[in-house]
């Protein structure tokens, strides 16, 4: 029986969607990574803090312009909303975001290589939300080998491209511009093509928007929070210390984001399966659930070991630059990557559990936190700029876990209580 089931997961591991999903995930969260380690070698650590910073405190608006979220969109089973209300909604909120990247950008009173920048990677971001709404209908007819092609190919063609042109130039700004010309070319001639196959979307702006935007508001204030959380202690780097630290900063926290991008290999393929597991039985949805958690602490532990005697030396040669000195704090990283993974997992679980309410206060509570610890522990020092980071992860996570508890016991045992009655 044991063997049996071992060739069922097999088989599953490696049908098309799983694959194609795994591979477009990987490329998505892998791009950025590669793209800091190649201005760092050829630009330089201070030009790196500057590319860094931008890059990372643009996904924060990101999330104005992906509102609601496409787990929101996919667990949407009994189609209360069309898929033009949701695609419509994101070109909206697409725009929004490049207007408040604009002034908050004029507000800090930026250098004109910082808002164009931010102008180049919001511009992109602008079709990439778009796209989500499309990847919302295609994963809703389980075509996430669609989605994962999509997002594979996007990331390394633009990365590939931003690798040549900055060789060539050493300019940031024309070589980040390529991501704009690649997402656009894509979102015109495949994702919106493969989605039309599905169903006849067209931007219908409707009222439906207006109540789609108010009922999913929690959902985006609770991912712009997490975002916001992952990055605010950048935004205290920038203020407080230079260029170069805030590059350094970013070096040694990407093992942070590779965790979190190991989280979404775990939940992603599994959304569709546990929406319908938690329509039919809680308990079992609450086993799957823990047994998620259980599997990304375990990867977390091991890597953050590894991390401790090997991977701080590797990843220096790999920069090209010494992080010897950092090693305590590069095993502690991991450990808060652990956590913000698990965050990651906990807050797509509560989506489709639709508890939205409490994981919006923990996720207020969380950000009022990292900013106090940042202002607080932020200085013109490394050192002290990853302990606010790992600080503000790790009392997020305990907060999060205590509210999943919480709501997982309460829906197993109203359901148990119903099966008796």
């Amino acid at each position: 029986m044991q063997v049996r089931q071992s060739l069922k997961n097999l088989k599953m591991i490696w049908q098309p969607n799983v694959i194609w999903s795994i591979l477009g995930i990987g490329a998505n969260a892998l791009y950025a990574t590669i793209l800091i380690i190649f201005v760092t070698r050829v630009n330089g650590m201070d030009k790196q803090g500057v590319f860094s910073f931008i890059f990372y405190i643009s996904s924060i608006f990101q999330t104005i312009g992906n509102y609601g979220g496409r787990i929101y969109q996919v667990s949407d089973i009994k189609g209360k909303y069309s898929d033009n209300t949701y695609i419509s909604l994101k070109a909206v909120t697409a725009a929004i975001m490049i207007v408040s990247a604009l002034f908050f950008c004029f507000g800090n009173g930026y250098s004109q290589e910082k808002l164009f920048l931010m102008l180049i990677f919001v511009g992109y971001r602008f079709f990439e939300n778009i796209s989500e709404a499309c990847f919302g209908v295609l994963q809703k007819n389980n075509r996430l080998d669609i989605i994962g092609k999509s997002m594979f190919f996007k990331a390394v063609l633009s990365t590939a491209l931003f690798i040549l042109l900055n060789y060539l130039t050493k300019n940031l700004l024309l070589s980040s511009a390529s991501f704009i010309l690649v997402y656009l070319v894509f979102f015109l001639f495949y994702d919106w093509k493969k989605t039309k196959a599905y169903s006849p979307i067209k931007f219908l702006f409707t009222m439906q928007i207006k109540e789609l935007a108010k009922e999913s508001f929690q959902v985006f204030l609770y991912t712009f929070f997490n975002i916001f959380i992952l990055n605010i202690t950048r935004y205290f780097v920038d203020w407080k210390a230079d260029d170069t630290v805030q590059g350094y900063f970013t070096s040694l926290v990407i093992p942070v984001s590779l965790i979190s991008l190991v989280a979404q290999f775990l939940i992603q393929p599994m959304v569709t399966p546990l929406v319908e597991e938690y329509a039919k039985n809680k308990k079992g949805f609450a086993r799957k659930s823990i047994m998620a958690l259980l599997a990304l602490f375990g990867i977390g532990i091991v890597a953050a070991v590894v991390s401790y005697f090997i991977l701080v030396d590797v990843w220096g040669m790999v920069n090209g630059v010494s992080l010897q000195a950092y090693r305590v704090e590069s095993f502690l990283l991991v450990l808060s990557g652990i956590c913000s993974g698990g965050t990651t997992i906990i807050s797509m679980l509560l989506v489709i559990m639709r508890k939205l309410t409490g994981q919006t206060i923990v996720y207020i509570i969380s950000a009022i936190v990292a900013i106090l610890v940042s202002w607080i522990m932020v200085s013109n020092d490394v050192s002290g700029s990853l302990y606010a980071y790992m600080t503000g992860l790790f009392i997020q996570f305990l907060l999060f876990a205590i509210l999943f508890l919480f709501y997982v016991k309460k829906a197993v045992m109203a359901e148990g209580e119903k099966n008796n009655d």
